[in-house]
């Protein structure tokens, strides 16, 4: 008798294949149950943030981008620049610069980012099934309100100009 073996992966789910083939280094990961079925795992390292246009949920024309020298980007109205840091699954911003036009239809996008750039946030990073990832970002203090999530858009160019969307 003849016995077929199936990676390990299909038996047991990509998530539990990882946390298994990371060993001790698997203790930033762990299962995403927030965003359902369509997450595999979720993190919170300042490195998950890196590399990657974030869109957001909100607003397609509103983007940011860590880097390791800061942050930059659009709230669909506004341009911004500024320094970030990352201790644990907290994220807070500094010195961020912003122009300061009005935009009527885009009120709600501005005043998402600005809760996110006034306070500290809890964040998590979800690696999600279809290769995606979704960036959500949850500030707290007095005034929290809802969590503001993003979705991976065009990885930002190295040098190689590859375009890869991740």
């Amino acid at each position: 008798m003849v016995h077929t073996h199936k990676p390990i992966a299909r038996i047991i789910g990509i998530g539990a294949a990882l946390a298994l083939a990371l060993g001790p280094a698997a203790g930033a990961l762990a299962p995403a149950h927030a965003l359902g079925h369509n997450s595999c795992f979720k993190t919170s390292s300042a490195a998950s943030l890196r590399g990657v246009t974030w869109v957001s949920d909100l607003n397609s024309g509103a983007v940011i981008n860590f880097g390791p020298d800061g942050v930059d980007g659009n709230d669909s109205c506004n341009v911004f620049g500024g320094n970030y840091k990352v201790v644990g699954n907290l994220l807070s911003f500094d010195r961020v610069i912003m122009t300061m036009r009005y935009c009527y239809e885009n009120q709600a996008t501005q005043r998402a980012f600005g809760r996110m750039f006034n306070s500290t946030s809890r964040f998590t990073v979800h690696y999600l099934w279809n290769g995606k990832r979704k960036l959500v970002v949850e500030p707290l203090g007095a005034k929290p309100g809802a969590p503001i999530t993003f979705t991976s858009g065009i990885k930002k160019s190295n040098g190689a100009g590859d375009g890869v969307e991740r």
